[in-house]
This record gives C-alpha cells, structure tokens and sequence, in this order.
C-alpha cells in the first residue's frame, strides 16, 4: 500500500514538473510563439488574422498549457469591400501539449472561444464568406513549418454569437453558443462541424412577412453540419434540439447558388412536442392560427420544409400530427380523451401562393367526448384566412350523458341510448360570431333514439318508452317518427320543423313546428298549464344549462301547428274521445282551432284562445257547441262551473248549447269568475231535478201534495248573460212534473242572487203520475198567478212570497 501511494506520489510530480516545465519554456517563448501561431493561423484561412496579446495559463486545461489570445478578430479577403469579421473574439484559448512544448513544439489540441461573434453572410450578388477558410491536404490538421500544429477538430465556444444573413431575400439566422462543445473537421472539399450544448436561438425567419422559428428559444443542441465547397451545399445530418419539455430532431439540406439563390429541405420530427411550447418554436403567422387551440398532452409531429432562398415565395410546408389521450379546448368547445390523427399543407394548389389561403388540415382520424358525448370522426378546414370546414361526426352515446349540459332540476334524461351522424360542410367562422342566428352552411344529419325516458319537471310531465328517427338539412327538420308515452300515454308524432335545426339554426324571428300528433288514450292534464317560474337562486345555478335555456328560447320563438287525432283524451276530470283538431301555439298564445270530440255522452266542438302563457294570469277566450250531452256528466266534468247551488248529483238531461265566453285562467286551469264575461243560450230535453233543496222548499207553501224531490222538465230553452260571478237570465219557461213557473233575473254564484219566480194558478189543476209537461212559450197569456223571489240568506238561496214583484 505503501509502495503504491510511493508510485502515486511520483507520478502526479511528474506531471506537475513537466506543466510547470512547459509552462517556462512557454514564457521564454510568448512573443516568438504569438508571431508564429498569426502567421501560421493565417497561412490556413483566406484573410487575415489579429491578435492583440495571449497570456499563459497552466490551470485552464490542465495538464496541458493555454494561451489566451485577446482580442482576436478573423476577417475574409473581401472585407474591405463588406466591412465585417467572420469572427471577432474577447478571447480564444489554444490549449497545447506540455510534452511536445519542452521540444519547441506547438500542437494546439483544442480551441475555446469566449464572448465572440461568428457572422456569416450571403450578398445580393452571391458572395458567400465562407471562403475564408482554405483547402487542406489534410483530415484532421494542419501541420506547420516552425514547429506548430493547428487542429480545428475541437472548439468550444462560451457565449459565442452566431450568424447567418441571407440579404437577398432577409433570411435570417441567429443564436448564441452559450456553453457548446464544437468540433470542425476541414476536408478535401467540405468542412463538417459538430455542435453539442446549449444554444440561445434568436430566429430562424425564411420568410420576414411570416415571422420566425425558434424565436427567442433555450435549447439543448446536437448538431451535425457538413458544408460542401463545390456544390455550396450546407447538409444538415441527423440532428436533436432538446427544449424545456420537447426533443425535436432536425435534418435537411441547404444549397447555395453562385448568382444567388438556392433550395432548402428541412424536416422536423418529435413524438413529444408540449404544445405551447410548440408554439414558441413556429413562425409568428402559424402561432397566430394555432393559439386559439390548448392542448394538455404532448403532439407527435412530422413536418417538411421546402423552399427556394432567392424567393420571396414562403416554404412549401407539409406536416403530419398525431394526439393521443389529450383535453383540447378551442373557443367555447372542449373535447376530452381525444385522439386526434392529421395532416396539414400551406399548397393545397401548387399553382397558388404558399401561404394561409392556400391551407389545408385534414384530421383523418378524431375521437373524444364532446359535451360528454363520445364521437368518431374526421375533418378538413380549407384556407385559414377565412376556414371552410367540411366535417363528419357520430354520436354514440346514452342520453343521461346529455344531462351535463341541462338544468336537471327543470329537465332531465333518466334512461335511453342514442346514435348521430351529422356532415357539415360551411364557413367556420360564423360558429364563433355569438350574435349568429342563422348558418350558411351545407347540413346533413340522421338521429335515432331507443328507449329513452325525459322528465320536464317544469310542466310535470315524464315522456319514456322513447324511440325516435330524425333527418335534418341546413333548412329542413324532418320527425320521421316519434313514438313514445307521454304521462303513461302513448303517443305517436311524425312531423318537420322549419327555421329551426337543433343547436344548427336558430329561429332569427319565428320557426315553425308542424307536428301530426296521434293516440289511442292521452291524459293531456297539465300540458297546458303556464311555464314554472324559477327564483333567483335557481337562476343563478343554471347559468351555463345550455340546453335549457335553448328550451326557454324556443318557448318564445317557435311556432307550433299541432294537429291531434286521439281516440281518448283526458284532461284533469274533462274525458273525451274522438279528438281531432288543430292547436297553435306562438307569439304566447295558444289556440285551439276546429276542436271536435264527443265527450259527456254527447258531441262537442269548439275554438278557444288562451293569451299571454308567460304571465300568472291568461286570458282565455272560447266558442263552443255542446249537442246531446248528458247534462249530469257536463257539469261534473266542469265541476259544476263553481257553484255550489246546482250539482252534478241533482240533475239529470239532454244539453244543448252555444257558448261564447271570454275569462282568465291561473297556472293550475282554474276559471277565474271574476274576468268571466260571455253568453250562453241552450235548451235542455228531458231535464230532471233530484234532491234539490231550493225546490223542495216550495212545497212548504206550494202544492204540498206534489213531490219536489224528484222533479221532471219539459224542454227547457234560455239565454244566460254572464258578468263575472253574476248569470242575468233571460224570462225562461219551466214547465215540470210538480209545476209550471216562469223564470228571470240574476242567479249569483257570490249570494247575490235575485230572480223572480211566476207561479200560474192554473198548476192548481191536478196532475198525475203520467203528466207530460208541455212547453206554451214565454210570451203566453197564462192568467192568474202568484209570483215568488228566490233570494240569498245566510249561504243558502231561499224562495219566498212576492206578490208585489214585477216582471223585470
């Protein structure tokens, strides 16, 4: 162990003599060595060489001895003419053999250049300083007279700024060595070089007016150039640029014509580019079209740059990309898991300018969700400038996915699965114009949908057992069918929509929905009713439901032109069969055109008009024939029409009626007597009241021997004038079982009635069980009579002795 740390000890010495020897013998000889090495440095290079003063340094690159040349400058043989440097230095280090230096000898091993400039420039006539450099017979070296060797197969540069100026057409390169190891191999007819380290790019422009590549860039450098003299053709070889978060490889070639000009081919491949980072690296025209796209995962590219240098004419440039499992938001979409497989060029037409306009990007290949709808499908956008998009696209997805874009506490997709191919082909731009109403675009789309179920909570209606079929162009919206129930009612629909395609056309004034609707059994309770109203809270937290507010949107918008024809309709206690007729729903009005349907045993028909659907209150307006009904049923079905005096339960008949009525309706369909306002005019046959206790009463003190329990009329004819809760009749005839009277005067739903009541004295004469009343008119001459006042006390309408009334 000993004898080894021995052995050591000597050894190091020995080096360390040597160094220190070579170091005096490199004193001894500074000034004759620096007249020597300028010399000789000069005798390799068409030009001149400088050098203002070197110093001697053992501990630069130890064990070999340095000499510090400072301010150094290297200037080709038309500098006169141009006035630059090829290479102006603060300082170069010659590192030199200690061993061969104790024999007199220089044999420089390596070079380091710190804070220099390298400028290398191409005129408007061609010249290309290059030419400074001179033809060795050599690989490697240079072998001197004197003793002095030069090799440039080594030189490191610290801080180094490097440039290229192409005048011609303003090509320019820039970048500054900020700590590389470089190695310059002179060849019978080429120079190669080899750069490895870090760089600080400032451009790389082909094209002024486009901007540059590599703009202000760090990079970890790998470079390999070979500049063939002959030819004037620079290749770069396989290459590698490390960025911050990507590894991009280079190759190409450039070549350089004697009168100016020449061609260039570079590619460019990564299978790891961060986009935004990306960004940075690409010409200020492309970053400009591509900055509206965010992409989280890195992009694998490929792209091709060809072009001429003595053009003004930009590159041809072709690209391939692909995306694998990335986020992608552009403007207001946003697609998740996507796999993105493309293309793009900038000379779609070869015979055009190689520019935006010329564009083209083909997506071959697109998947991802959308709105958390997965899709499949591919793309082309056309010229940049103004992009043409040609699109196909097909949703597969469970309508539940749709819930992510809708208020479910309004509207909501429980169950069902559906299927969209849509192909767009049109002006992208007018996507991004909010104000849009209305798309120039070529359409075309299928939709189907199985087994879907959707609740509308805000009109409390549930439509399940869904299945669909739609076909849609940019101007029409075909409903093949539709088949579903509505409520647990089955319902059929097949219809078209115009001025307005979903989420494609908006309705700029009004749309049309023309729907032929169909069932064997609907419950139509609660459809007609208002919109729900939303406080402020729920406002606020369906601020981006898209879709609902769509919904809302097309309540306002859209006309409907309904037609129905159901074999059985219910609506709350109102039953109807045979329904047929039209509805038209627009501008917040609904009407009900041409309406038919027997209901209550009988046959109706009527129009009605309900007003202002947005409001609490609607107007309501209706026209209406009644034939036949079974007067019992009628009144039940409209719950007496809110009196309490005479019910479903006490009468029994045959109705006919012409009814024209105006009134308001409430949320819940309830009249609002107070706007009733209209006319009635019927006639009952085979009338018959039961348990009615205001007729009961007048056997108190009318012929006590008849039974006013169960009382039956002959027809029954009047003329009813409705104000609000007040009903003014008409002079009336009542010819019954029990008796004949004549009627008139106010009947009020609101104990306000007042009628009087004439009571011939000819009811004396006895009538049987086998009386058939018998109408005479109400203009009659009926003789003697006793006349009474039905009037309201306490809640209850009471009859009494009148003789003073007068016929009003």
């Amino acid at each position: 162990m000993k004898k080894l740390a021995k052995i050591t000890l000597w050894i190091v010495a020995s080096v360390m003599l040597i160094a220190l020897t070579a170091y005096g013998v490199a004193v001894s000889y500074k000034k004759e060595m620096l007249s020597v090495i300028n010399e000789k440095i000069g005798e390799s290079i068409n030009g001149t060489v400088q050098i203002n003063d070197f110093s001697i340094t053992l501990f630069h690159d130890f064990p070999n001895i340095s000499l510090s040349l400072k301010g150094i400058s290297l200037r080709g043989p038309q500098h006169e003419k141009y006035k630059h440097d090829f290479l102006s230095a603060g300082v170069i280090d010659l590192n030199v053999e200690a061993m061969k230096l104790l024999h007199k000898q220089v044999n420089i091993k390596s070079i380091d250049v710190l804070n220099g400039d390298v400028f290398i420039f191409r005129t408007k006539d061609g010249y290309l300083n290059l030419d400074i450099f001179k033809k060795q017979n050599k690989k490697d070296t240079t072998s001197l007279s004197n003793n002095v060797s030069i090799s440039f197969e080594k030189i490191n540069f610290r801080n180094v700024r490097l440039a290229f100026h192409d005048s011609l057409k303003e090509k320019l390169f820039g970048a500054t060595f900020v700590r590389t190891e470089n190695r310059i191999i002179s060849k019978d007819t080429s120079l190669h070089a080899h750069i490895a380290g870090d760089i600080d790019f400032e451009q790389i422009t082909f094209n002024l007016s486009k901007g540059s590549f590599l703009e202000n860039k760090h990079a970890v450098a790998n470079i390999s150039l070979e500049f063939f003299f002959p030819s004037k053709r620079l290749v770069i070889e396989p290459s590698m640029l490390k960025l911050e978060k990507s590894l991009i490889n280079l190759s190409g070639a450039m070549k350089f014509l004697p009168q100016g000009g020449g061609d260039f081919q570079i590619k460019i491949q990564s299978d790891k580019v961060d986009f935004e980072e990306g960004l940075a690296v690409i010409t200020q025209s492309m970053r400009n079209s591509l900055s509206k796209f965010s992409i989280e995962r890195p992009v694998a590219i490929q792209v091709n740059l060809n072009g001429q240098l003595g053009s003004a004419k930009p590159p041809a440039t072709d690209g391939k990309f692909t995306i694998r499992d990335s986020h992608i938001s552009w403007s207001v979409y946003e697609l998740k898991n996507s796999f993105v497989q493309g293309s793009f060029t900038n000379h779609k037409d070869d015979l055009l300018w190689f520019d935006d306009a010329n564009t083209e990007i083909k997506l071959d290949s697109l998947q991802g969700v959308l709105k958390n709808l997965p899709f499949k499908g591919n793309a082309r956008f056309n010229d940049l400038t103004n992009p043409v998009l040609d699109l196909s696209m097909v949703f597969d997805a469970d309508l539940k996915n749709l819930n992510d874009d809708l208020d479910t506490t309004r509207l909501r997709f429980t169950e069902g699965h559906f299927t969209s191919g849509i192909s767009f082909s049109g002006n992208l731009r007018e996507y991004f114009d909010s104000t849009a109403t209305k798309y120039n675009g070529k359409l075309l789309g299928e939709t189907h949908v199985w087994n879907g179920e959707l609740i509308y909570l805000a009109k409390k209606i549930t439509l399940d057992q869904i299945t669909a079929a739609f076909r849609y162009t940019e101007s029409q919206f075909d409903i093949d069918s539709v088949s579903m129930r509505l409520n647990k009612s089955p319902v059929l629909i097949t219809g078209s929509i115009s001025g307005f395609i979903p989420f494609f056309l908006l309705p700029e004034n009004q749309g049309k929905v023309s729907l032929k609707i169909s069932s064997p059994a609907l419950d139509f309770t609660g459809l007609m009713s208002g919109p729900a109203r939303h406080n402020s809270r729920a406002s606020t937290a369906r601020n981006k439901k898209k879709i609902s507010d769509l919904l809302d949107e097309l309540y306002r918008k859209l006309e409907f032109d309904i037609a129905f024809k159901i074999d059985k309709l219910r609506s709350k206690d109102i039953v109807g069969t045979g329904f047929t007729g039209k509805v038209v729903l627009a501008n917040n009005r609904l009407q009900a055109q041409g309406v038919k349907m027997n209901m209550a045993k009988g046959r109706l028909e009527f129009s009605a008009t309900l007003n202002q659907l947005n409001r609490d209150i609607n107007p309501f307006a209706l026209n209406a024939s009644v034939r036949n009904a079974d007067i019992k049923t009628f009144f039940y079905m409209f719950h007496n029409f809110q009196q309490k005096s005479i019910r479903s339960e006490h009468i029994d008949g045959r109705l006919f009626a012409d009814i024209n009525v105006t009134a308001a309706i409430n949320d819940n369909f309830e009249v609002l007597m107070s706007r009733l306002h209209g006319n009635v005019k019927f006639n009952v046959v085979n009338g018959r009241i039961r348990n009615f206790e205001p007729l009961e009463n007048m056997s108190n003190f009318l012929m006590k021997n008849r039974d006013f329990s169960d009382v039956q009329f002959g027809e029954i004819k009047g003329n009813f004038a409705m104000h609000g809760s007040e009903i003014d009749i008409d002079r009336m005839e009542v010819e019954s079982t029990v008796l004949t009277l004549f009627l008139e005067g106010r009947y009020s739903l609101k104990s306000n009635t007042n009628l009087t009541i004439q009571v011939p004295l000819s009811n004396l004469k006895k009538r049987n069980q086998n009386y058939a009343p018998q109408n005479v008119g109400t203009n009659a001459k009926v003789g003697l009579s006793v006349r009474l006042r039905a009037y309201d006390k306490d809640g209850k309408t009471v009859i009494a002795f009148a003789p003073f009334s007068k016929k009003k």
